[in-house]
């Protein structure tokens, strides 16, 4: 698989003077600083560092500071390592020395780790190549975070959540990978037209592929052409009325042609290839039921229209008696006019549901899988004769002109509407010119993973913080360590210790580890929790090689089961501890991914407690939060 990376990030300029031609340091709006040899380029800047140079576009750069250190925008310390504690005898809470206060920190401005970049994005690939979306839209996000303008990250995101059928958290990652990508490689066209799809927004996903295909139009692309005729094909009646859908289906047909060249004697029956001459018997019979149609819609006008006339007049001569100007027979007369009208007026609406049933129509599938990100050469066009059952029960795969049997129950069609919405033409997957009618409301399309897309096991990797209540146990959760086979705890300077798991808690969600590699500096817990002001630890900036911990205020009320904590920020890994303002620890913080800041479900004080029991043994001498943590590196092979 064809890896990627990019150092660049999407953020409005501020303060920018256009006479700056060199400087000390640039500064991002995210707080990212780079120090070195500054040049003013034509597009942004070009630092160049002991790491390497960095290009950072002029989007992206908040301010440039000449001759001195970028001024953080709060107090930012680096955690130092941790240490292995001087002897000492563990003493009762009660007779303990008094903690420092802890005093919110925030990791210092670093060059972003192209290591750790390139670690994520493997890790988000690999999973998502297994099926493992969850953990491919956690590997993607911290990419992202890191990288807001990683265009593959954002895309293998996007495509997570597309195959976790999270549709309304899919749109902003594959827009911002689309804005991202001004080229738009193959596979970000065919998921972003398969996502348009599915929420019903059909033709920006064919002129998305329409505009794809006007640059590269020297190979054909079948698969390509088959996500354009499905979304064509989903088109409802108002948007088949414009020029836009005019304009895509003369461009499928012309396309059309150039793939069925490729293929002597056959022809595509809507994304079926078919002998030539069983697809022209099929259009003359679409054609010519069309035309049956045509005329069925006109006679249900004028029928409709006979009926507006009939009640126009009824509500006159009902107005009339009322003035005294008409008389009881007129309105009956009347009355009886518009009963034969709306008489009329069904047996018409029914003949045209009738005609339209029977026009053929080439099959489409209503359920849809995506194409791998690396996926950017369409395969050869093979003209290959399906036999398929019916569009309603098939699966399209994006990579092959294959149907598959799809793992969810396709959505049933709406019924078909009596009144006559036109739009236009006649190709084999709806109309392109000409007269005729609206077509049934298609079904709505599902994102299925139809065939699986690796054979060998693939290692996921999960992260989560701990931290030390004993020389050689930590507190983590337990969600990140599920089916782990190996567990590794790194430290601030990169050194790894061994984690094993003690026992862990599914009502609670925390998870004891035995550390192995050198003994730790534990934290206490507080003796009690009423609510108000607390901060939480943690590691809300990703580094896989030297994560460095940060502390961020936060808010709680009364501790109690279902505890949720309001945080400044989020901690993106889960397990946390959540403290006092002696540093003492008052909960664990449990978030997943896509929790809310204000909303973070924590484990209290009394359920770390209980579930501890005798196991905390605490300092004698208080570390700074920072310094204990560990970030957990939990690995399992895919489920």
């Amino acid at each position: 698989m064809r890896r990627f990376f990019t150092a660049t990030v999407l953020i409005g300029v501020l303060g920018l003077g256009a006479g700056i031609a060199s400087a000390d340091t640039v500064v991002k709006t995210n707080g990212d600083s780079y120090t070195g040899v500054v040049t003013k380029t034509d597009d942004g800047y070009s630092v160049k560092t002991k790491a390497g140079t960095i290009v950072i576009p002029a989007d992206d750069v908040e301010k440039v500071i000449k001759e001195a250190p970028a001024p953080p925008a709060a107090p930012r310390i680096t955690a130092p390592s941790p240490v292995t504690p001087t002897p000492h005898v563990s003493t009762p809470d009660a007779d303990s020395p008094p903690a420092p206060a802890v005093v919110p920190t925030r990791a210092a401005p670093r060059v972003v780790d192209a290591k750790t970049l390139q670690a994520l994005l493997g890790q988000g690939q690999a999973a998502l190549t297994a099926g493992e979306y969850k953990a491919a839209v956690d590997s993607f996000k911290d990419v992202v975070s890191l990288d807001r303008n990683n265009a593959i990250a954002l895309h293998g995101m996007g495509a997570a959540y597309m195959y976790l059928n999270d549709f309304n958290h899919a749109k902003e990652p594959m827009e911002k990978a689309i804005k991202a990508n001004p080229s738009r490689d193959r596979a970000l066209v065919l998921n972003m037209a398969v996502l348009q799809i599915a929420v019903n927004n059909p033709m920006r996903g064919a002129k998305i592929i329409k505009d794809y295909l006007t640059v590269h139009s020297t190979v054909p692309d079948e698969p390509m052409l088959n996500a354009m005729a499905i979304a064509l094909n989903d088109a409802d009646g108002q948007a088949r009325k414009g020029s836009l859908y005019i304009d895509c289906s003369l461009f499928y047909q012309m396309a059309n042609a150039k793939v069925e060249a490729a293929v002597p004697g056959q022809k595509r029956w809507g994304i079926e290839w078919m002998p030539a001459a069983t697809v022209d018997a099929k259009i003359d019979a679409m054609t010519n039921k069309q035309k049956e149609a045509d005329k069925d819609a006109s006679d249900l006008d004028s029928a409709n229209a006979d009926l507006d006339t009939a009640q126009k007049d009824l509500d006159k001569q009902q107005e009339l008696v009322q003035r005294g100007f008409s008389s009881a027979y007129e309105v009956s007369t009347a009355r009886q006019t518009l009963q034969q009208a709306i008489t009329e007026r069904d047996r018409l609406s029914a003949a045209y549901d009738a005609a339209i049933a029977a026009i053929p129509h080439p099959n489409f599938p209503t359920a849809l899988s995506l194409v791998a990100l690396d996926d950017l050469t369409p395969p050869p066009v093979r003209g290959v004769t399906l036999a398929m059952g019916g569009g309603s029960s098939n699966t399209f795969d994006g990579t092959s002109t294959d149907y598959q049997t799809p793992k969810p129950k396709p959505k049933p069609r709406s019924k078909p509407k009596p009144q006559n919405n036109r739009s236009t033409g006649d190709s084999g997957f709806g109309n392109t010119s000409g007269g005729g009618t609206q077509l049934p409301d298609p079904p709505a399309i599902e994102v299925v993973q139809s065939k699986p897309t690796v054979a060998q096991k693939v290692r996921i990797t999960s992260y989560a913080v701990a931290f030390p209540i004993a020389p050689d146990l930590v507190v983590t959760a337990a969600a990140p360590l599920q089916d782990a086979s190996d567990i590794q705890l790194e430290t601030a300077d990169g050194s790894a210790l061994k984690g094993e798991v003690v026992r862990t808690d599914d009502a609670t969600g925390l998870a004891l580890l035995r550390v192995t590699g050198h003994p730790l500096r534990p934290l206490t817990l507080a003796a009690t929790f009423a609510g108000g002001s607390l901060q939480c630890a943690g590691f809300p900036t990703a580094n896989i090689f030297a994560p460095s911990g940060e502390v961020f205020r936060g808010y709680g009320q009364t501790a109690q089961d279902g505890w949720k904590v309001k945080l400044e920020e989020h901690p993106r890994l889960p397990g946390g501890p959540l403290l006092d303002s002696a540093s003492k620890i008052v909960g664990v913080e449990l978030a997943a991914r896509d929790s809310e800041p204000t909303s973070i479900p924590a484990a209290t004080l009394e359920q770390l407690r209980k579930f501890l029991g005798d196991d905390a043994k605490p300092a004698g001498v208080f570390p700074p939060p920072v310094n204990s943590l560990l970030q957990v590196v939990a690995t399992r092979e895919n489920r």
